[in-house]
């Protein structure tokens, strides 16, 4: 039953979505924005309850916004440059994990809306 859970799915489509973003459909363009809001705002319509959503939504923009950096690093490997990468996508995956939550909501409220 895990397999039907959208809190399962939906950070393995951010992850996807984070890497086609990144190297092959609007290559970091601002125009990315868009389908990352339509699928946050569809995972927290498919969830069952308020919880869950807001857990899709934090999973989804943090696994989103930490594939999106991770696959666009195109910098040196060297230990100063790869561990100030690492601190950065970090502290940018918790903004993803907002807005992905706050995503979430509003498509769980317009689930809640239109049911």
């Amino acid at each position: 039953m895990r397999y039907k859970n959208p809190t399962f799915w939906f950070p393995v489509i951010a992850i996807i979505l984070g890497y086609l973003s990144a190297r092959v459909i609007f290559v970091s363009s601002w125009l990315s924005l868009i389908p990352w809001g339509i699928i946050g705002l569809t995972a927290g319509y498919s969830c069952r309850s308020k919880k869950q959503s807001l857990l899709t939504g934090i999973l989804y923009g943090y696994f989103l916004t930490l594939s999106f950096l991770f696959s666009g690093y195109q910098a040196s490997f060297a230990i100063p440059h790869i561990t100030r990468f690492i601190i950065f996508s970090l502290l940018f995956s918790l903004i993803g994990a907002l807005c992905g939550f706050i995503l979430a909501y509003i498509g769980f409220f317009i689930r809640k809306l239109t049911k």
